[in-house]
């Protein structure tokens, strides 16, 4: 690998370092704060967060429930269950939900 290639590999895993700290601060001021959080199709995001910034995922999903709720504890809404099973919209995706609503 020729120089200028590892200072290049050196400065991205910087960057990619620097990233990974500010979203692990977002994340702990949102827990810390209590303040509620919304996703659009949560489950995916959240195994996402949980398993890159808290810890490995569990083996049952009742601890992982309760870890979120715990960790989350202003509440958790999903906007794509909201629209599908509450408002009862014909289409679930974001733009349209935010258009009708």
């Amino acid at each position: 690998m020729s120089t200028e290639n590892r200072l290049f590999s050196l400065q991205m895993k910087e960057v990619s370092d620097k990233n990974e700290l500010l979203i692990r601060e977002l994340l702990n001021t949102l827990i810390s704060c209590e303040t509620p959080v919304v996703f659009h199709n949560a489950v995916v995001d959240l195994i996402f967060l949980y398993h890159s910034f808290y810890a490995s995922l569990p083996s049952k999903m009742s601890t992982f429930l309760a870890d979120m709720t715990e960790m989350f504890s202003g509440g958790i809404y999903d906007t794509k269950y909201i629209v599908e099973f509450k408002a009862r919209f014909p289409a679930s995706y974001l733009e349209y939900a935010f258009r009708r609503w």
